[in-house]
C-alpha cells in the first residue's frame, strides 16, 4: 500500500480564473492559496506538524479558492473535498488539506472542480471553500500543503516566508 492509499483511508469520513505561476521550475511547488505562511512545526495539527505526512508548510488563507501546486495528475479526492493528492510530471506528490477536523463538515462548504486522475496545470483553480461555514463550524481554517514523497529527495524545503500569493514558489524539492 502506497502513501496516497494510506492517506486515502485516513482522510475517509468517519460516519474562474487561474493564480499566477511564476516558475517553470519543475522543482517547484506552488502555493495553493494566498495567505499567511506557516512553518509546518508551527502548525496546531500533531499529523502535520511532526512531519508525519511529509513536509511543507501550513498557509493562514487570506481567500477560499485552492490551485493546483503543480503539473500533474490528480491522484485522489476525498468524499468531503476538504483534501486532494497529486502526482506531479516531474515525481512530486503533494497533499493540500483544507483545515483541521473538517472532514466532521461532510463537505458542507467545499466544491471541487476536479476527479481524480484528471490532468491539471499549475495555477488551475481546482476547489473553493467556504471561510465563514468552516469558523461557523468551530473548525480551524489553516490549509496545509506537503510533499509527501520526502523521503525521495534530498531536501525540501520551504521558499516563501511570511505571506505567499497564490501561485508563486513554496516549497523546492533536491534531488
Amino acid at each position: 500500500m502506497g502513501l496516497f492509499d494510506r492517506v486515502r483511508q485516513c482522510l475517509r469520513p468517519s460516519s474562474g480564473s487561474s493564480a499566477v505561476v511564476t516558475s517553470e521550475n519543475p522543482d517547484v511547488v506552488f502555493a495553493p492559496t494566498p495567505g499567511a505562511v506557516v512553518p509546518l512545526c508551527q502548525t496546531p495539527d500533531p499529523a502535520f506538524s511532526e512531519g508525519m505526512l511529509g513536509q511543507g508548510c501550513g498557509i493562514r488563507p487570506s481567500a477560499g479558492v485552492i490551485y493546483a501546486p503543480v503539473d500533474g495528475v490528480v491522484a485522489f479526492t476525498s468524499e468531503t473535498n476538504h483534501a486532494i493528492g497529486f502526482s506531479s510530471d516531474d515525481g512530486i506528490e503533494v497533499l493540500i488539506h483544507i483545515g483541521i477536523d473538517t472532514v466532521e463538515m461532510a463537505g458542507r462548504g467545499f466544491v471541487r472542480q476536479v476527479e481524480a486522475n484528471e490532468r491539471v496545470r499549475a495555477g488551475t483553480p481546482i476547489m473553493t471553500f467556504s471561510r465563514e461555514a468552516i469558523a461557523s463550524a468551530g473548525y480551524d481554517d489553516m490549509v496545509f500543503c506537503v510533499v509527501t514523497n520526502t523521503d525521495a529527495f534530498r531536501a525540501v524545503t520551504l521558499e516563501a516566508e511570511e505571506h505567499v500569493a497564490a501561485g508563486a514558489d513554496l516549497i523546492r524539492v533536491s534531488r
